[in-house]
């Protein structure tokens, strides 16, 4: 029961981070050109943070249920952290390497996760509200 729990929620969580990724990438962006820029950036900006804490917590579920069924297994190794946790003899399997690709597939994701959300992601949002920003105009004084 629980191995079949675990790999639910694997499988969920790849599967809401890949397709929100796809959504983000088709259909809000489309539906984005339809509207006058200013207002466009601050809606994709909104957009933007609202799925970044939807795939950041897509990508913490889905290493967690990752490195919980690589330990229940049995392919775990805390003592090897060179090879992300995978039990050195059982990377001289197919599966083993399978593991380590996918497991390192993972990493790739979260450090380019932490680049957009904690690099790129400030600097475009200065830039946005920078630019869409509207300020008030001052009303005429009474002469």
């Amino acid at each position: 029961m629980l191995d079949t729990g675990l790999r639910a929620v694997h499988v969920l969580a790849i599967i809401v981070y890949l397709g929100g990724g796809l959504l983000l990438h088709g259909q809000v962006r489309r539906a984005l050109r339809l509207v006058p820029p200013g207002q466009a950036s601050i809606v994709g900006s909104q957009v933007g943070k609202d799925f970044t804490i939807v795939s950041w917590a897509s990508l913490a579920l889905w290493g967690i249920s990752g490195y919980w069924m690589l330990f229940r297994y049995g392919w775990g190794d805390l003592s090897s952290p060179l090879t992300l946790l995978i039990s050195p003899s059982g990377l001289e399997t197919s599966r083993g390497t399978g593991l380590l690709l996918m497991i390192s597939s993972w990493y790739l994701l979260v450090i380019s996760a932490c680049v957009i959300t904690f690099i790129l992601r400030p600097r475009l949002e200065t830039k946005i509200l920078s630019e869409s920003t509207v300020l008030p105009q001052s009303e005429p004084s009474p002469a």
